[in-house]
C-alpha cells in the first residue's frame, strides 16, 4: 500500500500523516479556523456590505419585480395595490392592464378573480394567436 509522507498542518503546525484525500488541515477543527464560510456578516471577508432586508427587489423569472417583505418575495404589484385599496383576498389576482408586467403604476392595475383573470388572459392569446386560411388556430 502507498503511504505518503507526514506534512505541516497550514494552521496550527502540526505534523500529521495525510490520507489520500489531499487535507491540508489536521483536524476539522483547524479546518474552520481558516475557513470563511461559517463567519456570518462582516466578520466574513466576503461580505459585500449588502443584507437582504425589507426593500430587496428582483426580477421573478415571469417578468414580475418581487420585494422582499415580511420574510418572504411578494409581487411588487400586490404590494402597490394593497397599499392603495387595502388587503388582497387570497383568491384574488392583481392583473396589469396594458400587459406590461413591470408598469405597477396604480392606474394599470385592476384585481380580478382567477376566473376573471384567465378569461382576460385567454381573451388576450386569442386575439394575438396566429390563425391558417381557414381560421383556425397554428
Amino acid at each position: 500500500m502507498y503511504k505518503l509522507s507526514p506534512i505541516f498542518c497550514k494552521n496550527c503546525g502540526n505534523k500529521f500523516q495525510p490520507d489520500l484525500s489531499k487535507r491540508i488541515y489536521c483536524s476539522r477543527k483547524c479546518s474552520l479556523a481558516k475557513s470563511v464560510y461559517h463567519l456570518k456578516g462582516n466578520k466574513n471577508p466576503l461580505w459585500t456590505g449588502k443584507r437582504r432586508s425589507e426593500g430587496y427587489k428582483r426580477k421573478h423569472s415571469a417578468g414580475y419585480w418581487e420585494i422582499w417583505h415580511n420574510g418572504k418575495f411578494v409581487g411588487e404589484h400586490r404590494l402597490i395595490y394593497e397599499k392603495h385599496f387595502g388587503k388582497i383576498l387570497p383568491n384574488v389576482h392583481i392583473h396589469h392592464i396594458n400587459g406590461i408586467k413591470t408598469d405597477n403604476r396604480i392606474e394599470n392595475l385592476v384585481a380580478l378573480t382567477k376566473a376573471q383573470h384567465n378569461t382576460v388572459h385567454k381573451t388576450v392569446q386569442a386575439v394575438h394567436a396566429k390563425r391558417d386560411n381557414s381560421g383556425r388556430f397554428i
